[in-house]
């Protein structure tokens, strides 16, 4: 009895060992082991994944356009998914160029690459190798844990200059700027023209952003695009175009609302309790007569029966409409009308067919 008892001990402890380690390796309590590297073994791992990337037109080479584009010049890196390698970029790198050739630290090669894909609002591009590379280094991705203050890297070819290998803190986890839908990371490493594409790393060698904007200012602000939105869009990436689609409404949090906005949306000195308000709807657009100014949105999910997901941030909301839902698509979302709580079905639709070029740059309001 007593060695029964004590086998079944010994089972009961090694069963909760393996629960526990297959929770921090796949569930992000990893953090509570450190495995922090040296700066320069940092350098070495990622010189293993980050490539230098050229993109030109053949149609300019040939001497077949008027007004030459010039030969973009970026960085990038190397991601495994599924078996498959993958060669992640910012999209303007290159956007409108269909030549396009990498290289890396330590090899005397250059490879030509095919675009397999690109997201025009938020500016992330895929490519691939030819199918006769093999290829064995990938950067291992974060999981969306990193707190401002942290140490970051970054590895890229600022001017042209390449592999340069830089440092800095993370500064913030968050950044909207207006007419985008990425919440930014921002560094204050310092990053030039050419670093676009390349990766942010932490101290633990994980690639958390890809760089995408700088500053202009005497003391620039690098912007990354967290690796989060990268991991949701990889697969639409992976099959070409990625279309987000528009269903034309504006919105803000209410905390926002200025006396001339509350004034424009007819709320009067209505109270408006904390959340995301309708600030203006487009005619012709799917949300126009079934949404209308000042109504309180509360949850949006992918069907009316279940308009789950809870809708506590106006830019939080347009970040995870664009990165889960797709043109097509259809959205059940929920909110309050007076006292009314009510649900209406909106189809993701192209915004060419309903809105001018030239009108949607006069919008004051986001509109997914």
């Amino acid at each position: 009895m007593w060695r029964r008892n004590k086998l079944l001990c010994s089972l009961l402890i090694i069963l909760f060992l393996s629960i526990f380690t297959y929770l921090i390796y796949n569930f992000g309590f990893y953090r509570l082991i450190p495995k922090e590297k040296s700066s320069y073994e940092l350098y070495e791992d990622a010189l293993k994944y980050t490539f230098f990337i050229i993109s030109e037109d053949l149609e300019e080479i040939l001497g077949n356009k008027s007004k030459p584009g010039g030969i973009g010049v970026g960085s990038g890196f190397v991601i495994k998914k599924a078996d498959e390698y993958y060669l992640v970029t910012a999209n303007h790198v290159v956007e409108k160029k269909n030549l396009f050739y990498i290289s890396f630290n330590n090899e005397k090669k250059i490879y030509r690459v095919k675009k397999l894909g690109w997201d025009q609002r938020f500016d992330l591009a895929v490519l691939k190798f030819d199918e006769d590379v093999k290829w064995s280094h990938s950067a291992v991705l974060g999981k969306g844990l990193e707190k401002v203050g942290d140490k970051v890297y970054v590895l890229g070819n600022p001017l042209g200059l390449k592999f340069f290998w830089l440092n800095g803190n993370l500064i913030k986890t968050k950044v909207y700027i207006l007419g985008l839908t990425t919440g930014f990371l921002a560094t204050d490493a310092i990053c030039n023209p050419g670093n676009s594409g390349g990766p942010i790393i932490n101290s633990r060698g994980e690639v958390i952003g890809i760089v995408d904007l700088i500053t202009t200012s005497s003391n620039p602000i690098c912007m990354a695009i967290p690796v989060e939105i990268l991991n949701k869009l990889l697969f639409p990436l992976s099959v070409g175009e990625v279309e987000h689609g528009f269903m034309g409404f504006g919105i803000v949090n209410s905390w926002q609302l200025t006396p001339e906005m509350r004034k424009k949306i007819e709320l009067g000195e209505r109270i408006i309790e904390d959340g995301v308000i309708v600030v203006n709807v487009m005619p012709g657009s799917p949300a126009y007569g079934n949404l209308k100014k000042g109504d309180l949105l509360l949850s949006y999910g992918p069907g009316p029966e279940n308009p789950n997901i809870i809708i506590k941030d106006a830019n939080e909301f347009l970040e995870e409409l664009n990165t889960s839902f797709f043109l097509g698509d259809e959205i059940a979302i929920k909110f309050r009308r007076g006292k009314d709580h009510l649900v209406k079905k909106l189809k993701l639709v192209n915004s060419s067919t309903f809105i001018r070029p030239e009108v949607s740059k006069k919008i004051p309001f986001p509109i997914p």
